[in-house]
């Protein structure tokens, strides 16, 4: 019943314009007393809680995390590897987890004109095919969901939860790592514990082709590393592949050639890339982030991304309302950054510390609803719905 305004819409509607005139109504009835005590101010501090749990937005609307409630979804038993949205079910996420299922879960219905209620959330499917850990999942469509453990890929159902196949995926004997959607029509890549990626078929569902990504100039595939994080480009030409020595490189995603290659950091895994823009990529190894501004016509720059409370590391990143960097590492915190920009000396990550987000520990996340929300899988298992706010 503290927080204060912060922050304004650029395009509010005049339901959330009476609604925020409402909230600031309360806060300035009851600012001078931190328990309420008389009926009116009681009504007025039930009236900002209640408006808390109903705000929410999309579109060119600020977006705040300080003041919004994370929501709690419990289902999983252990760590939440993955979470990805359903295809273009714009409210429904898939969950992959360390318990070895995958569950489908609803963050939202629609409440028309394009815009989103948050729910409590409710657990549509629970799918139990795998025996190890499920390390990543990647929605293909909406009608097939693909899920990967160390050994194997499993394509099934996420209506009726069926299995359609299983492809086993480890390459000479190098186990399965990481998985990224490529541009082309139903294309898998996934990374192994070799210097190869191994593409699927998603609609034929059987392996398709074999690349090695690591530059063969190097003595032995000892020093090559394997592959240990990969990411698309923004604009889906390019496959940036991180290996366990520190090597990041740069892959064309038509044909499987190494543009160029460069090492950010020193015999580091580089554990987490993103690129958020066609002439950024960051990555992040267990003790250093990076922002690397890449230019066809020369070498990366790389350029520290400092992080404000003395973290390290990044374990998966999000993008939102085209803009916005959400950075997430298993600690009770987001870092929030602007999209770089190609001409910035160095590039800052705010601090967010969201009220009631003690414990939560969120080791991956991404955005659904169009941007409306967040959902964040935690260490513990269970997953968050954070929805933006407005004040």
């Amino acid at each position: 019943a503290t927080a204060t305004a912060t922050a304004t819409s650029t395009a509010t509607t005049p339901a959330l314009t009476a609604i925020s005139a409402t909230m600031k109504t309360a806060t300035s009835l009851f600012t001078s007393s931190s328990n309420p005590t008389t009926k009116k101010e009681k009504q007025y501090a039930q009236t900002r809680h209640n408006m808390q749990e109903q705000i929410h937005l999309v579109g060119n609307e600020h977006i705040s995390f300080t003041h919004a409630r994370a929501r709690l979804l419990r289902g999983h038993t252990s760590r939440v590897n993955a979470v990805k949205p359903l295809g273009h079910w714009a409210s429904r996420v898939v969950s992959a987890s360390r318990d070895k299922t995958v569950r489908v879960w609803s963050v939202a219905q629609s409440s028309g004109n394009d815009r989103y209620q948050v729910e409590t959330g409710a657990m549509l499917l629970d799918y139990t095919g795998h025996t190890r850990s499920v390390l990543d999942v990647v929605c293909e469509g909406e009608e097939m969901v693909a899920s990967m453990d160390v050994g194997s890929l499993q394509f099934w159902s996420p209506i009726t939860g069926t299995l359609d196949r299983e492809v086993i995926v480890d390459e000479r004997g190098g186990l399965a790592s990481c998985m990224v959607k490529m541009k082309g029509p139903h294309m898998l890549a996934i990374g192994h514990g070799v210097d190869s990626i191994t593409l699927v078929d998603a609609r034929s569902q059987k392996l398709a082709n074999r690349w090695r990504v690591m530059a063969s100039h190097h003595h032995s595939v000892a020093d090559r590393g394997y592959v240990r994080s990969m990411c698309m480009s923004c604009d889906e030409n390019m496959l940036f592949v991180g290996s366990s020595v520190g090597v990041v490189c740069e892959v064309d995603a038509r044909m499987g050639f190494i543009v160029r290659e460069w090492v950010p950091s020193i015999e580091e895994d580089v554990i987490t890339l993103f690129s958020p823009s066609p002439s950024i990529l960051l990555s992040c190894s267990d003790r250093k982030c990076q922002t690397h501004v890449l230019d066809p016509s020369s070498p990366p720059r790389s350029r520290p991304m400092l992080l404000s409370t003395g973290d390290y590391t990044m374990t998966d990143f999000a993008l939102v309302d085209k803009s916005t960097v959400v950075g997430v590492n298993g600690g009770n915190k987001l870092y929030v950054m602007e999209t770089p920009t190609p001409t910035a000396d160095d590039f800052h990550c705010s601090l967010m510390r969201p009220v009631h987000f003690r414990g939560i520990q969120p080791t991956c996340i991404t955005a659904a609803c169009d941007d409306a929300v967040m959902v964040l899988g935690c260490d513990s298992g269970t997953l968050r719905i954070l929805p933006p706010f407005v004040l």
